[in-house]
């Protein structure tokens, strides 16, 4: 015979219940417009930026006092 691991039907599902709802008599802010769809950027250019940005990091990490890191340094 099968073993029953829930007896009990489930329950029906609750509608979500709003936390700090405002006050019927706080002035209201009436929706704002849908905003148009965005425009995406190319990943070349988030590469380039990455890369130019990492360069540039390492660049500037001896005027904090940091070395930049050798590749004998790992972890390996």
């Amino acid at each position: 015979m099968p073993r029953r691991v829930n007896a009990t039907p489930a329950a029906p599902p609750r509608a979500p219940v709003a936390l700090f709802a405002p006050s019927p008599t706080s002035s209201v802010r009436p929706e704002a417009p849908p905003l148009p769809p965005a425009r995406r950027t190319p990943l070349a250019v988030w590469k380039a930026f990455a890369l130019a940005g990492t360069w540039v990091g390492l660049k500037l990490r001896p005027l904090f006092g940091l070395i930049n890191p050798r590749p004998g340094d790992g972890v390996c």
